[in-house]
């Protein structure tokens, strides 16, 4: 067993994400981590959408966003608190940070480039 004190980055730009955990068998990854996001970040940082080559799962414990979703393939939406979300490899999504935010993520799956 490891036991491992969770924090989060500083938040400020270029700094924001904390990698906990991370484990690989075969094809299958999995990584864990906590995001601190500022008020007007907007991710991805640079460029309008992000694609993962994994899924990814969100929990907010914190904040408040904005989500948007590449080619409107779902009306935008607003994140907050208690809020948990999925999105499937390789769908283009952003977000405008509306409130300081933290939040858990989880990348899983095998990765594969697009």
């Amino acid at each position: 067993m490891e036991l491992t004190k969770h924090f989060y980055a500083s938040g400020l730009k270029g700094d924001f994400l904390n990698e906990l955990f991370a484990h690989k068998e075969g094809d299958f990854e999995f990584q864990f981590g906590t995001a601190h996001l500022k008020r007007g970040m907007k991710t991805p940082v640079e460029g309008v959408f992000t694609k993962h080559d994994q899924n990814k799962i969100v929990f907010i414990l914190e904040g408040k966003a904005k989500l948007q979703f590449e080619d409107n393939a779902m009306e935008p939406m607003v994140l907050q608190q208690g809020d948990f979300f999925k999105v499937d490899k390789f769908e283009g999504h952003a977000s405008t940070i509306l409130e300081d935010m933290k939040l858990v993520y989880v990348l899983f799956g095998k990765k594969q480039n697009n």
